[in-house]
């Protein structure tokens, strides 16, 4: 597993083979960017300007702290997250996973 924590940049990019990636407390300015093969994401008091995640295997779970425009897909899996239609863009696409995502602290 990997965990990045109490960070604050302006472009984060993270690719990942196999495994849990775990964020806690990152702020990225700019945009956030993250490709990985098979592993859940988790996010804990993450934001970024933008969010881009492409996983072929994996959910993505927990809160982002400001609004964004969401576009979510998944073949196998559920989505639920906030239906706001402001901030940054914030696409997330898994073959086989759930999204779940909530708004502040």
């Amino acid at each position: 597993d990997k965990i990045l924590e109490n960070l604050n940049c302006k472009k984060l990019d993270i690719v990942v083979d196999t495994g849990k990636t775990t964020l806690v407390n990152v702020l990225v300015s700019d945009s956030y960017n993250h490709k990985g093969d098979t592993g859940d994401v988790v996010l804990d008091d993450f934001d970024a300007g933008s969010i881009i995640m492409d996983l072929d295997t994996g959910s993505v779970k927990g809160n982002i702290l400001t609004s964004k425009f969401f576009v979510v897909r998944t073949s196998t899996g559920n989505v639920n997250v906030p239906e706001t239609k402001e901030g940054g863009d914030c696409r997330i696409t898994t073959s086989t996973g759930d999204v779940y995502i909530t708004l502040g602290k």
